[in-house]
C-alpha cells in the first residue's frame, strides 16, 4: 500500500477541482467529497424507482442492479479477505465522521488503504438520495463496490481512478472531465503559492494524461493551460524578485 499513501500524499497538495475536494489524514485514509448536482433526488440514475434504481438487501444495503448507481459488498465476505467476522470495516467508524449537512448535493467518502486489507476500499460517509431509507445502521461500514478497487490488485490502479469512478457515479451526467479545474482559486491565491500549486497540477495532469484512461484527452487540455499559468507564474516572480533586490521593500511572493 506503499503506493496507494504516496498517491494521497500528491493529492492532498492539489486544488481547485470543480468536482470534488479531498482531505488527507494520515497515510492511510483519505476523505472525498464529491460535488453533486443531486440528480438522483430528481429522478435520474442511482433513484430507488426507475430504471436505473437501487434495491434492498436483507441486510438493509442497497445493492446495484447493474444499470448504474452505487452498490455495497455483501456483509457475507469469505474469511480470506477480510479480517474480522462482520466484512471489512475501516479505522474510522461511520459515527465518527463529518457529515454533508451544510450542502446536501455533496456526498462524503471515506477512501482507507490500509495495510492489513492489502488494497483500498471505499466506504459512503454522508446521507445521498440513492440511499435515504436504505441504508441500515450495520450497513455503514461496509464498503462500496467499486470497478477500480476490484482491479486493484490485476491493474495499475491509481487513487485518482477511483476518484474518477466516484465522479462518474454520483454526477449526473456524468462529468466528461471529472478533474476539470476552477482557475479561479489559483488566482486567489499568493504569487507563491500559485506558482507551486501550478507545478504540482502540471506533474498530476501530466500522469493522467500519460496514463492512457477514457479522459485522458480533455485533461491534456487542463495540462496545457495549468503550464502556461505556470510559466506565466514563474516569470512574474523571476521579473519581481530582478526589482526587488534593488528596492527590499518589494516582495515577489504576495
Amino acid at each position: 500500500m506503499e503506493l496507494f499513501a504516496k498517491d494521497c500524499l500528491r493529492l492532498g497538495c492539489l486544488k481547485g477541482f470543480v468536482h470534488f475536494n479531498f482531505y488527507l489524514r494520515g497515510r492511510e485514509e483519505l476523505l472525498v467529497v464529491v460535488h453533486s448536482v443531486g440528480a438522483a433526488a430528481a429522478g435520474g440514475p442511482g433513484t430507488q424507482e426507475g430504471g436505473g434504481g437501487l434495491r434492498s438487501d436483507q441486510q438493509g444495503a442497497p445493492v446495484s442492479n447493474g444499470q448504474g448507481g452505487i452498490s455495497f459488498l455483501s456483509s457475507h465476505v469469505s474469511p480470506s479477505k477480510t479480517f474480522d467476522e462482520g466484512g471489512v470495516p475501516p479505522a474510522s467508524p461511520a459515527s465518527n465522521e463529518m457529515s454533508s449537512e451544510d450542502n446536501p448535493d455533496d456526498v462524503v467518502f471515506l477512501v482507507g488503504g490500509y495495510a492489513r486489507y492489502k488494497c483500498p476500499y471505499v466506504w459512503l460517509r454522508s446521507p445521498h438520495p440513492a440511499f435515504q431509507g436504505k441504508v441500515s445502521e450495520n450497513a455503514k461500514d461496509l464498503p462500496l463496490q467499486l470497478k477500480t478497487t476490484d482491479s486493484w490488485k490485476k491493474a495499475r490502479i491509481r487513487v485518482w481512478d477511483i476518484i474518477a469512478e466516484l465522479c462518474q457515479r454520483c454526477i449526473e451526467p456524468p462529468p466528461e472531465n471529472p478533474f476539470e479545474v476552477d482557475w479561479s482559486v489559483y488566482e486567489r491565491m499568493t504569487r507563491l503559492e500559485r506558482t507551486v500549486g501550478l507545478g504540482a497540477l502540471c506533474s498530476f495532469m501530466r500522469d493522467v494524461v500519460l496514463a492512457e484512461t477514457p479522459y485522458s484527452a480533455v485533461c491534456y487540455v487542463v495540462y496545457c493551460e495549468a503550464i502556461d499559468r505556470h510559466v506565466e507564474a514563474m516569470g512574474y516572480i523571476r521579473i519581481s524578485a530582478v526589482a526587488s533586490s534593488s528596492n527590499p521593500c518589494c516582495s515577489p511572493l504576495v
